[in-house]
């Protein structure tokens, strides 16, 4: 896959089912071929992340980084990292995609809540990553 060809990039917690069921998602409504995808612990986030790549570990966060193949790189996390990522894809999801204005601290307590519990509710999420069309979306 060719990385360039998509405009942003979305680094996530490939051990977490919901962080893997939301790329999922998000492949499937991105329309426009916009996202593409990489784990936090992978190669492409210790390159493009560098001095932040440990933060955003330890963070156990999401993270978008907007044009990230250009010049002027721009990071979103936790919630407002969701939110922006809706907006962007626009569509009916620009509805829910406007909470992204919102301050951090005002939204980013409810991300935190879902995160410190993710692994104990889906548990029980099929051990499947991703089909085949969904790795070519996929960095290492």
């Amino acid at each position: 896959m060719k990385a360039h060809k998509f405009k942003h990039l979305i680094f996530f917690d490939s051990s977490c089912p919901l962080c893997r069921a939301s790329v999922k998602k998000i492949i499937q409504i991105d329309k426009k071929n916009l996202f593409c995808f990489a784990p936090l612990t992978g190669e492409t986030a210790e390159f493009l992340l560098k001095d932040e790549h440990q933060k955003f570990l330890k963070e156990n966060t999401l993270v978008l980084l907007e044009n990230f193949s250009k010049g002027k790189k721009k990071y979103s996390l936790r919630a407002k990292g969701f939110f922006r990522t809706l907006w962007l894809i626009g569509g009916i999801y620009k509805i829910f995609g406007i909470f992204y204005i919102l301050p951090a601290f005002s939204i980013d307590w409810i991300y935190r809540i879902i995160a410190k519990h993710r692994h104990k509710v889906l548990k029980k999420q099929d051990k499947v990553l991703f089909e085949l069309k969904e790795k070519k979306r996929l960095l290492p």
